[in-house]
């Protein structure tokens, strides 16, 4: 008999051994959670800063970016740097996109990415001819989002 009362006092304490290692497993797999939202987040700050040093220190970037705006004609060099400087930019969009397809990252950063898109891709002949021929070295679903921002403004300015 007293070996039964053991045995059950044993196999409640291995219970709630079990039990606070499951809860404790809870807690670590929440922090590793929010630990990889922070990383993902300093990362996307890193490359936004990256491409605005690049930017901004570049004896190029600034004035093809200028160009490009007031609409003037690149020469073949100033095309492959903004080219190169373009699929820099949404890269790091599709990056974004993809991040909060999984559920990393909040509800505004695609609102933020269909301004970029008309404002680089839509209103930009450069940027146009750039992603047609491109668009297929992106994640399909980047694609696909950027497709869609393209139709609606189109069919927004024929509204």
């Amino acid at each position: 008999m007293e070996t039964d009362r053991v045995s059950r006092w044993l196999s409640i304490g291995a219970n709630l051994a079990v039990l606070a290692s499951i809860v404790f497993l809870a807690v670590e797999i929440r922090q590793n959670t929010e630990m990889t939202r922070a990383q993902i987040t300093l990362g996307r700050s890193q490359n936004t800063l990256d491409l605005a040093s690049a930017q901004f220190n570049s004896d190029y970037i600034p004035a093809i970016l200028v160009k490009v705006s007031d609409g003037e004609e690149l020469t073949r060099t100033e095309l492959y740097r903004y080219r190169t400087h373009l699929r820099a930019l949404l890269r790091i969009y599709d990056n974004d996109l993809q991040q909060h397809s999984m559920g990393l990252l909040g509800e505004h950063i695609p609102q933020n990415i269909p301004r970029i898109i008309d404002r680089w891709i839509v209103r930009n002949p450069l940027g146009r001819d750039f992603w047609e021929s491109n668009k297929t070295s992106f994640s399909n679903e980047f694609a696909e989002f950027v497709d869609a921002v393209i139709a609606e403004k189109a069919e927004t300015s024929t509204n």
